[in-house]
């Protein structure tokens, strides 16, 4: 039942986030080419330059908007899928509710993490766009190539792969425990308000993230005087906040949910 909710889920969101990649990477491509005109051209017509420069400025503001929306997506879908009528449907199902809410928050990672694996492809296609022929992309890479040795060498030190795997655990951890406090707000101002309860979750979700980055920041203060001891310090808070805060709701949904 779990993977026919996880199925349900992505279902419900795809249609709308693969129009977002599709749109992510056409505007890697034109942000490419606009950027391609305005670096080689040694002289552009004036209103050619202009529009290549809003057309630049407008993708980079497009990728941010796709991200928001994306995100936005996520909640909206929750709360719909959760909280509304539609929720009175989805708890009714023969199925527990770490169930429920888990698909939310695995569907939610994943499509999040898709979104953010287009975006640097057509960031990467914006940038390929760029090089002016195959031979400047032959020459970068033999030049890499070259270096590759150097640079393997100082990545596999000890002190790099430390640091290296500290930001990878505070990268994850801080990517769960934001999704954790956005689910666990969105629940919290569903129970708590019986008008408005979207503006009520965005502003529960102010609240927490005030009162934890204020209390994180005083102990980070006085226990982490290192960057390894920062990340560390992260890392733990993180996921401290990510499992809390996962059975608080928990706990509000399976306890004090009522949609009857």
């Amino acid at each position: 039942m779990f993977a026919k909710l996880l199925k349900m889920e992505f279902r419900s969101t795809w249609n709308i986030l693969g129009i977002l990649c599709v749109s992510l990477v056409g505007a890697g491509l034109l942000g490419g080419f606009a950027t391609r005109y305005l670096a080689n051209v040694e002289a552009p017509e004036e209103w050619l330059e202009v529009l290549c420069v809003l057309t630049v400025t407008a993708v980079v503001l497009f990728f941010a908007v796709c991200g928001a929306a994306a995100l936005i997506l996520q909640i909206v879908r929750f709360y719909r899928s959760r909280f509304t009528d539609e929720g009175y449907l989805t708890f009714t199902l023969p199925v527990g509710t770490h169930s429920i809410l888990l698909s939310s928050l695995v569907s939610s990672a994943v499509n999040l993490i898709a979104v953010g694996a287009v975006a640097c492809v057509s960031l990467v296609l914006m940038g390929l766009c760029v090089i002016p022929s195959m031979e400047v992309l032959k020459q970068g890479l033999n030049l890499i190539w070259q270096e590759f040795p150097a640079i393997w060498e100082k990545i596999t030190q000890t002190e790099f792969l430390q640091i290296l795997g500290l930001f990878l655990a505070n990268v994850v951890t801080t990517f769960a425990s934001e999704l954790v406090l956005i689910m666990l707000a969105v629940t919290i101002g569903s129970l708590a308000a019986k008008k408005h309860k979207i503006l009520a979750a965005f502003a529960f979700c102010y609240i927490l993230h005030v009162a934890i980055f204020t209390v994180s920041g005083i102990a980070l203060v006085n226990l982490a005087d290192t960057p390894e001891g920062v990340l560390g310090f992260w890392s733990a808070i993180n996921l401290v906040i990510a499992v809390v805060g996962y059975f608080l709701m928990y706990f509000l949904v399976d306890k004090k949910l009522n949609l009857n």
